[in-house]
């Protein structure tokens, strides 16, 4: 049994979504500031803000709340949305690794 939150959805969906988030067509600059600027530690090179992680990757940050359950997904996305990574495979180390090589790339 699990009480995840996890939501049924495409690769394609996520993006849009995560994109018009962070790209401001979803919520106020406000409102959208607030959720990425007040981030506590989540791990070494990762932050959490109001329901959205930051992660430093080698070419710059990423942001994104991906998930785990039957299978990984990964996101990564630009502060301004303008570039969308998202990956869902069976492995999360190997999604989290194709992830990071494709959106420094």
């Amino acid at each position: 049994m699990s009480g995840d939150g996890g939501i049924i959805s495409t690769v394609d969906d996520l993006a849009t979504f995560f994109r018009a988030l962070l790209g401001g067509k979803l919520l106020s600059d406000d409102l959208t500031s607030e959720m990425t600027r007040r981030l506590v530690v989540a791990a070494p090179d990762v932050r959490f803000g109001l329901g959205i992680f930051r992660k430093q990757l080698p070419c710059g940050y990423a942001w994104g709340h991906g998930g785990d359950l039957s299978y990984s997904v990964n996101v990564a996305v630009t502060r301004d949305g303008s570039k969308a990574v998202i990956t869902a495979q069976n492995n999360p180390s190997l999604a989290e690794d194709v992830a990071e090589r494709m959106y420094c790339f």
